[in-house]
């Protein structure tokens, strides 16, 4: 009878708050539009404060639900763009619930989105280090490092929200694509690697491609170009990426045109249709030269028959 009681507390209270968040929610939008930000609201609200009102004194009780309507109104104005109005309701919210990450966190990304990176980064880390297992702080979080060219804090952020969800798709492509842009390649063939399979998303393997185009390792280039026009064959860069590299590193100016072809009935582009319109006419000696330097270079490295 007594967790009946407690929980009859709790639904009415929390009838309560949702009736205030759509009173509060009407009067700064669209009536046809309150009814989809109260949900939100609530969802987020129910995510943040899991523990019931009931474990609490009247004046907790209180406390939470005044932090409730705060928090409810910030993401209200979050989503209108008036950030200094958003920011006040989540400071509110804050005073009231100080120990609750999730808030912490949520004012961070306020600040972001400002451009005030600097606080942002205070409140993501403060959001962490009161709860160290929110992986979800860590992403923007490691955002904002990069923004700040802090890029070993990033990459030991991306880190941790791997570690504590190995199945994190996005930590692994936002720490591969940083990896990439410091020059770190084998660091990021290794995680992307460790994310793909045969049923990957295309993307993926297409970003892996060009990342062994750029180390010369064509025939691990070629592979996964091909696998990622084998799970979309309507993703142009992918044909355009693989053209240019049969067409300038490889010398095969058949699959070159063939992809070139693909890539132009999705993508109409004048400098694709000229090459298009060069190779049928034959390729030039001075294409067939640019190979031969390519191959005494070494630029060029040796493709088993499988790979093409």
């Amino acid at each position: 009878m007594k967790r009946l009681y407690f929980r009859l507390v709790t639904a009415v209270e929390m009838a309560v708050i949702t009736g205030v968040m759509a009173v509060l929610a009407q009067t700064v939008l669209a009536l046809d539009e309150a009814e989809s930000v109260v949900v939100s609201s609530a969802q987020s609200f129910s995510e943040i404060m899991p523990f019931s009102f009931a474990e609490f004194s009247s004046n907790n009780e209180r406390s939470r639900i005044c932090a409730g309507v705060h928090f409810s109104m910030g993401i209200i104005y979050r989503e209108q763009e008036r950030f200094d109005d958003a920011l006040k309701e989540m400071t509110l919210a804050i005073r009231l619930h100080p120990r609750n990450a999730a808030l912490l966190a949520y004012a961070g990304d306020i600040y972001k989105r400002i451009g005030d990176i600097d606080r942002a980064i205070d409140f993501y880390r403060k959001a962490v280090a009161l709860e160290p297992d929110y992986k979800d702080a860590y992403l923007p979080l490691a955002g904002s490092y990069q923004v700040k060219r802090l890029y070993d804090q990033a990459i030991e952020c991306y880190r941790n929200a791997i570690r504590l969800d190995p199945e994190y798709d996005d930590a692994y492509r936002q720490l591969a694509q940083l990896l990439i842009r410091q020059r770190r390649d084998d660091e990021a063939i290794l995680v992307y690697r460790s994310i793909l399979k045969d049923d990957s998303s295309p993307q993926l393997w297409y970003e892996l491609a060009k990342v062994y185009g750029r180390i010369n390792r064509l025939g691990d280039a070629v592979e996964a170009y091909i696998k990622s026009i084998e799970l979309d064959g309507s993703l142009y860069p992918a044909h355009l990426g693989l053209a240019v590299l049969y067409d300038k590193k490889l010398g095969d100016y058949q699959k070159a045109l063939f992809h070139y072809r693909a890539c132009e009935k999705i993508y109409h582009n004048s400098k694709i249709h000229e090459r298009i319109e060069e190779l049928k006419r034959g390729h030039s000696s001075d294409d067939k030269k640019q190979h031969e330097a390519q191959k005494k270079s070494g630029q060029v490295g040796l493709l088993n028959s499988s790979e093409l």
